[in-house]
């Protein structure tokens, strides 16, 4: 897959100059301030300055800082391109931004399956005879099924900040997921960085955040678990501050090259909602069909087992009280309303801005397969 990307589209092409150049933003800022470059020749060689880190800007993140406030995204994934192009100065590859992106994605499939086997831990326990299978047979599933997915490579061979983004939404959901089920206090700090690492890496990071904690304080409240409440309030907040302190100038970046009013003119658009969530949706169906197909398939099974099954209204009440499914929903839901608001306001009528929550949106199909195998058991 990686071997095969044979191009760059645009927007990668400024990845690395925004990473990359030394003070200049974009390529009509190579030649210092005041020097026209419009009706000029560009020379090959302020191409490459531009692109890569020589020898006297190597490791410059307050140059990455700078750019970043002339562009409309937080600078973190950009401090991390520039990082390893300061390693290799002087080049210019696809592989630079390639590496990076796969090693995210290896450390998202490895909390993606930390996550749903947690989930599975949780989901009917006691029920199965082959439980530890079982939910190490989901986990490596949800690998799988999301790893393997054209949404996910599409994530993995984009040189933009989304697999980042990526990272960071599992991340939280695994954070938030095992807060509420473990009740542990060492959660609190992965949270916490998770909310303020996803917003450093792409503004739009916040409403999966904002939808998630939102949902979490509401259910924790609900249930009188207010120190719980007030433990996880504290982390989110702490993760905003840590992303204000970090990078001040975000109300200027969201401002430049007409980002926030585009956003603001397709959320006055009721018009627009319909026509970009039909395109998307599509989009994100193509992009996860075994996900689809495998959920219809797993929910016929079901409904078939409890219906033939004379003893299973038991197990079926059980499933009603099943913590795990609760906390699929508790992460499912604001997911769903990430999907609809972000595709309904982004600039562009594109998968790739809720990349971040498409681990999160399958978590119900790999819960019905947890729930069927654990019912029927592992086929032999």
């Amino acid at each position: 897959m990686c071997y095969e990307k044979s191009g760059m589209f645009l927007d990668e092409i400024y990845t690395y100059g925004l990473a990359n150049s030394y003070y200049a933003p974009f390529i009509t800022n190579v030649r210092g301030e005041g020097k026209e470059i419009y009706n000029t020749v560009v020379k090959s060689g302020e191409i490459h300055d531009y692109l890569t880190v020589g020898d006297d800007d190597a490791f410059k993140y307050g140059s990455v800082y700078y750019n970043q406030t002339h562009s409309d995204h937080p600078p973190l994934y950009y401090d991390l391109i520039h990082t390893v192009s300061s390693v290799v100065k002087g080049g210019h590859s696809k592989w630079i931004g390639l590496y990076l992106n796969l090693f995210i994605y290896v450390l998202t499939l490895m909390i993606l399956y930390r996550l749903v086997k947690m989930i599975s831990e949780h989901t009917l326990p006691g029920i199965a005879k082959d439980d530890d299978k079982i939910n190490t047979y989901v986990g490596m599933a949800a690998v799988l099924l999301y790893g393997l997915s054209r949404a996910g490579i599409a994530s993995l061979v984009f040189i933009r900040m989304y697999v980042l983004l990526t990272f960071f939404a599992v991340l939280l959901s695994y954070a938030v997921a095992g807060f509420v089920l473990k009740e542990k206090a060492y959660y609190c700090p992965v949270i916490l960085l998770s909310i303020a690492g996803g917003l450093l890496t792409n503004l739009f990071g916040v409403f999966y955040a904002f939808f998630l904690s939102a949902a979490v304080v509401i259910v924790l409240v609900a249930g009188k678990r207010y120190k719980t409440a007030l433990f996880y309030a504290i982390s989110a907040l702490g993760g905003v501050a840590g992303f204000i302190l970090a990078f001040p100038d975000f109300t200027q970046n969201f401002n430049n090259h007409g980002t926030a009013q585009m956003v603001k003119d397709n959320a006055i658009n009721p018009g627009h909602y319909v026509e970009a969530l039909y395109t998307v949706t599509k989009s994100a169906i193509k992009s996860l069909p075994i996900a689809v197909l495998l959920g219809i398939a797993a929910t016929i099974l079901i409904v078939r087992y409890v219906r033939r099954d004379g003893e299973s209204k038991e197990k079926s009440a059980a499933v009603k009280r099943d913590r795990a499914l609760k906390t699929v929903l508790l992460l499912f839901i604001p997911s769903v309303i990430d999907f609809i608001v972000v595709t309904s306001i982004a600039k562009y009528e594109s998968l790739r801005y809720v990349y971040n929550v498409l681990p999160i949106i399958i978590l119900p199909v790999l819960y019905l397969v947890c729930v069927y195998l654990k019912l029927h058991g592992i086929p032999r």
